[in-house]
């Protein structure tokens, strides 16, 4: 309960990006007693393990991660257009310090698995609405746009859960506390 409390805390600082508009599920972690550098060898760890076929970025000066990931997005509402099935993309980035790590997942990108008919809203913002009101497929795109968010909640919690549940773990691997 008290994880599904988090995320939901966390996605609540999602949805409060209103000045950029960028839609960010992410919160900073409390974790006392834990060194910035174990805290960094348990990340690496969660990203080599949960992002294998993905380029992770290190800065090992900064103490921070990320990779770019995708899941496969298949349109869940009868109203919603089958040709918007593809894949939304998403960057996962993780920054430690002492006793603590900030995570956020953002950058959501849909694009659709037919480029060539296939319908994509691009990049997702925190509009309700698709926000390009030029757009000649407004209607078909605003559909697309609100079962992708109604979605990005279910998708990204499998995420957040495997993060939290790596982050929580104390073995590191012999040796690496004195790297």
């Amino acid at each position: 309960m008290k994880i599904i409390f988090l995320f939901l805390i966390s996605c609540i600082s999602a949805f409060s990006q209103a000045q950029t508009g960028k839609l960010i599920y992410g919160s900073t972690v409390q974790k006392e007693g834990r060194s910035k550098e174990e805290l960094y060898l348990t990340a690496k760890m969660w990203f080599a393990t949960e992002f294998k076929n993905s380029v992770v970025q290190d800065n090992e000066t900064e103490r921070r991660l990320s990779a770019e990931a995708f899941f496969e997005y298949q349109p869940s509402s009868s109203q919603s257009d089958i040709r918007a099935k593809g894949r939304i993309k998403y960057t996962v980035t993780i920054l430690v310090k002492d006793g603590q790590y900030e995570y956020d997942i953002t950058d959501f990108r849909h694009e659709p698995s037919n480029h060539s008919k296939g319908i994509s809203v691009g990049l997702l913002t925190n509009s309700e609405v698709f926000p390009d009101w030029k757009d000649k497929q407004k209607e078909v795109k605003d559909k697309i746009w609100k079962d992708i968010k109604n979605e990005l909640s279910r998708l990204v919690f499998p995420v957040y859960l495997s993060l939290n549940e790596a982050m929580n773990e104390t073995n590191v691997p012999n040796g690496s506390r004195n790297r």
